[in-house]
């Protein structure tokens, strides 16, 4: 059960309110797995849920709401409404609350209010994947990668294995892989290394079923650091990642993969991690060697910028606009950011093969941000994403 959706009421409530405001949080939750429940006290809040949302349909609900807020760990929402003394009881409790739950004062029970609350509670379901879950790295962060994110992985109770690449390597054999090999040769063109793409194939495959058998969400590749031993980075498990099953981080960047595997939740489909390839006040270029082909409107397959090997993915992203998620490794919040896209394919020269110039406050990510790596998904998931990092007890940070 991914989510608890308590509405609670004080003991002596309106049924027919009470009811109507059920009504309004079960539509909310539509396409969710959840659990709807009423609470007039603490002791009728569920445990063992990954997510908890608390709507107050009325007044003198906050000590439900805190207690709520003391013995569930997992990701928290709480909501008002503004009928029967709720929003007051919201009030009162926010101050308690923040740092601990994402807090969401409700225009009523409107159509318009049902579709925030249903955002909200989209954000939650991805943040209680997310939580206490599993990462695996196959080798050690590269070295380039300077934050200790332990911070991070304590606050969300994440924990990370360390595959040795070694290890990893002698799992890796050459065999066909259909439903990937149909979906590469949708490219327009390639211009590949001898052997490939069967090396990143191979590869690709073997990151993917090294996760699975150890219960991981996301995988993380230090690609740099197996290259010779497998012969192949990793860029190609990025860009299957919706075939392979498993979120796809880079360079063994836990911060980075913990976002991209938010970003992929809250999205509903593989997002995109990218870096701060160019800066300026008002845009941005993001860049990196691989993309998800299901983001994809067209793409080419090439050789690595960098090692002139492998097969990397030169993608224009079919994407108007897009919104940036960032986690601080320090674990104090996260940057969230909707972009509109200026060009979908700039084709500047030494840079990754996959481009995005965006219009966002490039220089200000760079001299205010949290690092490199952005987590980059569809636009318009600005305010469920922000729900998600602050249900996780993260904060905002504004460039402003």
């Amino acid at each position: 059960m991914d989510l608890c959706i308590v509405v609670a009421a004080s003991e002596k409530h309106d049924p027919r309110h009470v009811a109507r405001v059920m009504m309004a949080a079960e539509k909310a939750a539509g396409g969710l797995d959840a659990r709807l429940s009423i609470a007039t006290s603490p002791g009728e809040v569920p445990s063992g849920c990954r997510g908890l949302a608390v709507v107050l349909a009325t007044g003198g609900t906050e000590h439900i709401l805190l207690e709520a807020s003391k013995s569930h760990r997992g990701p928290m929402v709480a909501a008002g409404i503004p009928m029967a003394n709720s929003i007051s009881s919201l009030a009162e409790a926010a101050p308690l609350l923040r740092g601990r739950a994402h807090i969401v004062a409700l225009p009523g029970l409107d159509d318009g209010a049902i579709e925030t609350l249903g955002e909200a509670l989209h954000g939650l379901a991805a943040a209680s994947r997310v939580y206490g879950s599993k990462l695996l790295l196959i080798g050690e962060p590269s070295p380039w990668l300077i934050h200790d994110p332990t911070p991070l992985l304590e606050k969300l109770s994440v924990t990370v294995e360390v595959l040795d690449p070694a290890e990893f390597a002698s799992t890796v054999k050459e065999a066909g892989w259909r439903e990937a090999e149909e979906i590469i040769s949708k490219a327009e063109d390639a211009t590949l290394a001898p052997g490939e793409p069967g090396r990143s194939l191979a590869v690709a495959r073997s990151v993917f079923e090294a996760a699975r058998s150890r219960g991981a969400r996301a995988v993380s590749p230090a690609c740099i650091r197996f290259l010779h031993l497998t012969g192949a980075n990793a860029c190609l498990a990025h860009a299957l990642q919706h075939a392979g099953g498993v979120t796809v981080g880079c360079e063994g960047d836990v911060a980075a993969t913990l976002g991209l595997l938010l970003a992929s939740e809250a999205q509903g489909a593989p997002a995109w991690q990218a870096n701060i390839a160019g800066a300026w006040r008002d845009r941005l270029l993001l860049a990196h060697c691989s993309a998800p082909l299901s983001m994809a409107r067209r793409f080419r397959l090439r050789r690595h910028f960098i090692t002139g090997g492998s097969v990397t993915v030169e993608a224009v992203l079919g994407l108007d606009e897009v919104t940036l998620l960032r986690l601080d490794p320090a674990g104090g919040g996260a940057i969230v950011l909707e972009a509109p896209v200026l060009d979908p394919e700039p084709g500047l020269e030494m840079q990754c093969e996959t481009q995005l110039m965006v219009k966002a406050p490039g220089l200000a990510l760079v001299e205010r941000g949290t690092g490199n790596h952005y987590a980059v998904a569809r636009g318009g998931l600005g305010y469920r994403l922000r729900a998600a990092v602050e249900s996780l007890g993260l904060g905002l940070y504004r460039l402003e």
